[in-house]
Order: C-alpha cells, then sequence, then structure tokens
C-alpha cells in the first residue's frame, strides 16, 4: 500500500520530467541529478512539463512503489519551500 505521512521525507524535483520515464529512469534521476539515496524511504516527487501529471517514487523496504496521478482539468501547484537561505 502506498501511505504518506508527516514523518516521512519529500522532495521534489527542480526540473520537470517527461511523463514517460519508469522506475529505473525515476531512480538514476534521483541517484545522478538530485544527488540522493533512492533507497532512503523518501518520496520523491516529479512534475511534467504541461504540470497535468504527477509522479511519486518511493522504496518501500522490499521494492520501489510509482505513484501516477493526471489531472483531467487544472494543473497541479508546485510547492514552494522557504529554505531560510538568503539571496
Amino acid at each position: 500500500m502506498f501511505g504518506l505521512n508527516d514523518g516521512m521525507r519529500y522532495y521534489v524535483c527542480q526540473r520537470y520530467v517527461r511523463m514517460n520515464m519508469g522506475i529505473n529512469g525515476l531512480y538514476k534521476l534521483v541517484s545522478q541529478e538530485m544527488d540522493l539515496p533512492p533507497l532512503s524511504g523518501a518520496v520523491f516527487i516529479f512534475f511534467s512539463k504541461n504540470r497535468q501529471q504527477v509522479k511519486l517514487l518511493r522504496w518501500d523496504t522490499d521494492g520501489f512503489t510509482l505513484y501516477q496521478k493526471r489531472l483531467e482539468r487544472g494543473t497541479f501547484e508546485i510547492p514552494y519551500f522557504n529554505t531560510g537561505k538568503k539571496a
């Protein structure tokens, strides 16, 4: 089962992703471009260029879970996180 909660770490990919990428392609993106450990149990979030699709990738101790949602109308809002860093 794919459950989300406040105790998990979430990482949003800073660039748009082709939605034909599967688990292997997203794994490679997390480890090489985002420089994060894909097997950490964190949730990695990827948006399509038109923001009508989102994919969530998570390692759940014995394999990866990939969740995808496509909106029929409207777009996803890209979350803004204040890191506290000053430019």
